[in-house]
């Protein structure tokens, strides 16, 4: 289920493949493109079929927004409710050991509330960060001594960081522009060692139910666009709530008012595809780019998504769709299944029950995203408010709710990272990036004031530079890690 067992296959070309960089190599989302030439993904909802004649793959499953849901909070509540209680105890039930992760959010502190319904030995996992402001611990073990939760706080340091990171990367074989993904590989490893063979939290939640800051910012640039009032207003204090989150979550800037709207309605990914089509020209190397034969990153998103489809939709299930393909291309191999199966854990999610996103996608966007104060997930803290502790908030999110890369840079592990795998040599080798690139933005990293508002960006290129070129190493230059079978087993079937 892996491009790792491909990738060890004797004879297989080991290649970073240019036109990964169209898609998912820019931020923009493709859950069928792999980062490896010759290996693509099963999108999601769809069936592979292989057999004498070649290969189909079809779509059994597609998001769907047929109206007629719950039309008033309390009745969409209600429902969320018993919905929501009947997936997790399908996940939680029976006597696997299961562990829980608990982040300081709603989403993962509902799972875990509803857990503890079903069974009483669960125990939650959250990753630490001692002293740093992102830190998640306090407030979730909080949360675990309201429930009557164990809870056990994995601390990570900047130093386990660096030396995990390689192993992080080949865990999850995509690039990254922040250390979480190692993080939670360092947390699912503890998970494991704790006993626990599965894992359950709020993943997808914030996709369904439109908790992304992305969400509340078109829900306002739509009320812009109409004149309503209030609206500017609530822009200024999305930006400055929403502050932490900018350059990944979200951008700035008027871009979204001069653009020709490509799906109908002012999107984010839209405009990221924008951007991507810029920071590609300086980006890759000039073998690469003359790989991907004029393509754009535009072009790559139009057959990604069924744009003609997404434009009959309303903008909120329009960002839905789109955002339910985010997940399947990022979250889940950096945050979710890659790092869970290197630590030999099942994951187990919720959020992502059928009868949970069939009623999900039923609900109008003002049941989600409330009306005049843009509150996101409106409809989770409604259902939910009398499990949660009392005064429970969950923090704005973090751009990288992790260290950053010129920490990770001073330690002496980082130091030998940087030293190998982004020198002149180590990137011409590689051939993807642009050595001139690579160069100005290491320059500019080592100078750039940390407290300086475009820090966090400067130092993700960097970061995300070298997980280019980390993924490069770990997959291509470096010979596949295999296991030498001890025994066959024949199992073919008897003849009557």
């Amino acid at each position: 289920s892996e491009a790792k067992a491909l990738l060890a296959l004797p004879g297989f070309e080991r290649r970073i493949e240019p036109a990964f960089f169209l898609g998912p190599g820019m931020g923009l989302p493709d859950t069928a493109r792999s980062p490896f030439a010759g290996i693509r993904s099963v999108r999601a909802g769809h069936l592979l079929t292989v057999d004498a004649s070649g290969e189909r793959e079809r779509c059994w499953w597609t998001p769907r927004f047929p109206g007629g849901g719950p039309s008033t909070l309390d009745e969409a509540g209600e429902a969320l409710r018993t919905a929501l209680r009947r997936a997790v105890r399908r996940r939680v039930g029976g006597d696997v050991p299961i562990a829980l992760a608990l982040s300081s959010g709603l989403d993962s502190a509902i799972v875990a509330a509803l857990a503890t319904e079903v069974r009483s030995d669960l125990r939650a996992f959250t990753v630490a960060w001692p002293d740093r402001p992102y830190d998640e611990a306090t407030a979730a073990a909080a949360t675990a001594r309201h429930l009557g939760l164990a809870h056990e706080p994995v601390p990570c340091t900047v130093e386990q960081l660096a030396e995990g990171f390689l192993d992080g990367m080949h865990a999850t074989g995509v690039p990254t522009n922040n250390l979480s993904t190692t993080a939670r590989l360092a947390m699912a490893r503890a998970v494991r060692a704790s006993g626990a063979k599965a894992l359950t939290g709020g993943e997808a939640a914030d996709e369904i139910f439109g908790g992304y800051p992305y969400f509340g910012l078109e829900a306002i640039w739509r009320d812009l666009a109409r004149g309503e009032p209030g609206a500017r207003t609530a822009l200024r204090t999305f930006e400055a709530e929403e502050r932490p989150s900018r350059g990944v979550f979200w951008s700035g800037g008027r871009g979204w008012e001069r653009t020709p709207p490509w799906l109908g309605h002012p999107s984010t990914v839209h405009l990221r595809a924008l951007r991507a089509e810029t920071e590609l020209s300086r980006l890759l190397s000039r073998s690469a780019r003359a790989e991907l034969a004029g393509r754009t990153p535009l072009e790559a998103l139009g057959a990604e998504l069924d744009v003609a489809r997404l434009r009959t939709l309303a903008p909120f299930d329009a960002a839905r769709v789109v955002s339910r393909s985010v997940f399947g291309t990022f979250v889940v191999p950096a945050l979710g299944d890659g790092v869970e199966m290197a630590a030999s854990l099942e994951g187990r999610v919720p959020f992502l029950d059928r009868e949970v996103v069939d009623l999900a996608y039923a609900l109008p966007q003002e049941l989600c995203v409330a009306p005049a104060t843009y509150l996101r997930k409106r409809v989770l803290r409604h259902a939910f408010a009398d499990r949660l502790p009392e005064g429970f908030r969950a923090p704005p999110k973090h751009t990288w709710m992790a260290p950053t890369f010129r920490e990770l840079g001073a330690t002496a592990t980082g130091r030998a990272l940087f030293a190998d795998l982004l020198s002149d040599r180590a990137v011409r080798d590689a051939g993807l990036l642009s050595r001139r690139t690579v160069r100005a933005a290491l320059a500019a990293w080592r100078w750039w004031p940390a407290r300086g508002a475009r820090f966090p960006h400067v130092d993700g290129v960097v970061g995300y530079l070298l997980s280019v070129q980390a993924l490069h190493h770990v997959h291509v230059r470096t010979p596949p890690r295999t296991r030498t079978l001890t025994a066959w087993v024949d199992r073919t079937p008897a003849v009557a």
